[in-house]
Parts: C-alpha cells; sequence; structure tokens
C-alpha cells in the first residue's frame, strides 16, 4: 500500500515549479524560520546602521557584530541553546529572586527605619 502511493505521486523539477504569488509567499516565511539567516539580516541592518549614523551615535552599533563569535563557536551556541530552551524556568527563578529582595526590603525598611533619612532635594 505505501509502494502504490509513492508511485502515484508527481515529481516535477525546480524549473516546473509555478512562480506566483504562493511561491513567493512561502519562499518568504521559509526564509524568515532560518535562525541563521535572520541573524545574518541583522548583522547588515546594523553594519549599515553603523556606516550611516556611526557620526550620531559613535560606534553604538557596531557593537552587536562582536555576537559574530557564537555561531562560530560550539560551546557558546551550546550555551544559547540551553538558556533558550529553558526559558520559562530562568524567568521564574529571576521572578523568586525579584520577590527575596522586595521582602527582604521590607523588613529592612520595618526594622532599620532609622537609618532611611531622607536629605532634601532643594
Amino acid at each position: 500500500n505505501n509502494n502504490n502511493n509513492r508511485e502515484d505521486e508527481i515529481i516535477i523539477s525546480y524549473e516546473e515549479i509555478p512562480r506566483n504569488i504562493n511561491f513567493y509567499i512561502f519562499s518568504a516565511i521559509f526564509l524568515l524560520q532560518d535562525g541563521m539567516f535572520l541573524f545574518y539580516i541583522w548583522y547588515f541592518i546594523f553594519a549599515l546602521s553603523g556606516v550611516l549614523l556611526s557620526s550620531i551615535t559613535g560606534p553604538f552599533f557596531f557593537a552587536f557584530h562582536l555576537l559574530d563569535v557564537i555561531p562560530r563557536s560550539k560551546l557558546l551556541k551550546y550555551v544559547i541553546q540551553s538558556v533558550t530552551l529553558n526559558g520559562k524556568s530562568i524567568m521564574l527563578t529571576v521572578l523568586l529572586a525579584l520577590v527575596v529582595v522586595y521582602i527582604y526590603s521590607i523588613f529592612g525598611f520595618i526594622f532599620f527605619r532609622d537609618a532611611f533619612v531622607m536629605e532634601d532635594a532643594y
């Protein structure tokens, strides 16, 4: 049964694919799903912004190019992958840390109120 389905398939070459609007939309969607393509698009945008706006902003836009070390290093790829795959647990850990710091500051303010002296701002 599986072999019959393969025999019924029509195989067309790349040149025979119709070039209508759907072809270009699906091609764009396919390209935008590639992480390295997006990285190099941003790479180009920041390079162009650095060249055109360097008299106003200084070397700010060229700092993005330092991230080029990530795709070149296998270890850094694993670090980025571990951070992005565990993003929810990392964000919950940050939220827990903020709550603990907030509670700590409340206790500090309650027990050491005299140490919080307001200076005249004027």
